[in-house]
């Protein structure tokens, strides 16, 4: 699966994804940790505001772009689960910004620690729950697809299109 293919199917995208994340610990790892390292990973472009620099939490900054690439895909693969995902990283977007004002000498120390442990959780999730190396080795796309599936993972506790979490059994087995 590429890039483009990444808006095509959602079922063998999150089955391709779930392959490696089966073990309810390691989901868990993935649900806390991906959507701080993409915050984290959007808001290191802070450093590079478009436009004036002000002290708003609503600077656009380089980051955004990439935030609204994303959003852009998560809404193309599925409409609800995207929404949702504006919700949480649009938020999070926000929360970085305000971290930025209020702690700007620590900010860069803050997005590496952050780094840091977001990518040391997941590894030692796959390693030790899964037993098996990350996805973005074998696809890279599905990296860029983590921060939605984390998402649907949650949603789908809720009931929303639990038939994948059917459909990743069936394949797996």
């Amino acid at each position: 699966m590429g890039l483009m293919s990444f808006t095509k199917d959602l079922d063998s995208m999150f089955t391709e994804y779930g392959k490696y994340h089966t073990h309810p610990i390691n989901q868990l790892i993935h649900v806390i940790f991906v959507p701080l390292n993409f915050a984290s990973f959007v808001g290191i472009g802070r450093y590079l505001p478009l436009g004036q620099e002000t002290d708003s939490i609503y600077q656009i900054h380089i980051g955004f772009l990439h935030l609204m690439l994303c959003l852009y895909l998560f809404l193309k693969v599925d409409i609800f689960s995207g929404l949702v995902s504006a919700l949480l990283y649009g938020g999070l977007y926000l929360t970085w910004n305000y971290i930025y004002l209020a702690y700007t000498a620590m900010y860069g120390s803050i997005n590496l620690y952050i780094q840091i442990i977001c990518w040391v959780a997941q590894f030692f999730g796959h390693g030790y729950f899964e037993n098996k190396r990350p996805a973005l080795f074998d696809n890279f796309a599905l990296m860029l697809a983590a921060p939605l599936f984390v998402v649907l993972e949650v949603l789908m506790l809720f009931g929303y299109k639990t038939y994948l979490r059917d459909l990743l059994k069936k394949k797996s087995n």
